[in-house]
């Protein structure tokens, strides 16, 4: 297949090739993800910089997108970098890309991701790690994916229910709300994350406007194929818990959940969390992903996973060779004794490098 490799940024994109996004991504389930949306790729562009679209078509109709940010001349990261939790081609199954001459048409010499689908290619030969994506499967509705929690042997809906009548006895009626239009619930989001980060001595993201404006930006987002939905739990007057996430037709992503302290000991969070896959199963979602990680609650929650990959496509053999050689020496790094002094400073300015570039306004 011979196909016209270009690049151009978002804002210039031509009526066919906004047309053909949605399209190809509503294609298949997999490209269908909040993250791969135009809504959030724009979301992106104005609050976190340029956002640029390698684009391939063939007979002047467009067969594949993949957007990007821009590092420098010619290194190219995901969009919304730090935030964004996938990321593939949006292209038919059967459309190959010559990745070495799609790069080439936007002058860049390197591709970084972080959360690419495994295998996407042609990128799976640049993955380096490889790691699983839980979901919960709610294609069968919630029932069917409450015994499938039970077939695995998990009491997580038990023991939940459990502390929900709990919560209900001691401070008041439970209500969920999956879409709510409420900013102090916003607001609250912020604070408490803000003192999670604060009290686990990690580097607070929400410390830049840019952030906090661009999440304000996604949950007043609502269009056919994206939602960005702010989910409250309450008990009596009491907001107990919040969640930001995201969603399409199909796929809904938990993106940004907590809770307040003050009511830790009735888990909140799995509380709201077992009411939002309810709800979600009950509006036709088909499946509710967690994101990479191994948190107690996602494997608590999930009943399959798929893998995502961190790697990066290096065009020069001699920069690729470069890149082998400084990953062995990290890893001998991060396996020495003196590995603990370094972990948290080091991931404090990788946080601090993602995130600092966030504006508040255009």
């Amino acid at each position: 297949m011979n196909l016209d490799y270009a690049c151009q940024e978002i804002d210039a994109l031509s009526s066919e090739q906004r047309a053909a996004w949605s399209r190809l991504q509503r294609s298949q389930l997999h490209l269908n993800q909040p993250f791969l949306s135009l809504e959030f790729a724009e979301a992106a562009n104005e609050f976190r910089g340029a956002v640029e679209v390698l684009t391939a078509s063939q007979t002047g109709q467009t067969v594949a997108l993949l957007p990007f940010h821009r590092q420098g001349k010619n290194r190219a990261v995901p969009i919304a970098p730090g935030m964004n939790e996938y990321q593939a081609i949006l292209r038919e199954d059967s459309t190959e890309v010559d990745l070495p001459s799609w790069l080439s048409a936007a002058s860049l010499k390197e591709f970084c991701f972080d959360h690419m689908r495994a295998n996407e290619r042609p990128f799976g030969v640049a993955a380096h790690k490889t790691g699983p994506c839980p979901v919960a499967d709610l294609s069968y509705g919630f029932e069917a994916y409450c015994s499938k929690l039970q077939q695995r042997g998990s009491r997580t809906m038990r023991e939940t229910s459990r502390k929900r009548r709990k919560l209900e006895r001691e401070v008041g009626e439970v209500r969920f709300q999956l879409a709510s239009s409420n900013s102090g619930a916003f607001d609250a989001l912020v604070r408490w994350k803000q003192a999670q980060h604060k009290s686990t001595n990690v580097y607070d993201t929400f410390s830049h406007q840019g952030v906090i404006s661009f999440l304000d930006k996604i949950r007043r987002t609502e269009t056919d194929n994206f939602t960005g939905a702010l989910s409250a739990l309450y008990a009596g007057d009491q907001l107990v818990a919040v969640h930001l996430g995201l969603r399409t037709s199909q796929i809904a992503h938990m993106w940004i959940p907590t809770y307040d302290k003050n009511f830790g000991r009735f888990s909140p969070g799995a509380i709201m969390l077992a009411e939002m896959t309810k709800a979600l199963a009950e509006c036709g979602v088909q499946r509710l992903d967690f994101g990479p990680g191994s948190q107690r609650y996602k494997q608590s929650f999930s009943t399959d996973s798929y893998p995502v990959s961190i790697g990066e496509f290096v065009h020069s053999p001699y920069q690729r060779w470069l890149k082998r050689h400084y990953r062995q020496a990290k890893q001998s790094l991060k396996e020495s004794w003196f590995s603990e002094w370094l972990r948290a400073p080091t991931r404090w300015l990788h946080a601090r490098s993602q995130f600092r570039t966030f504006r508040s306004r255009t």
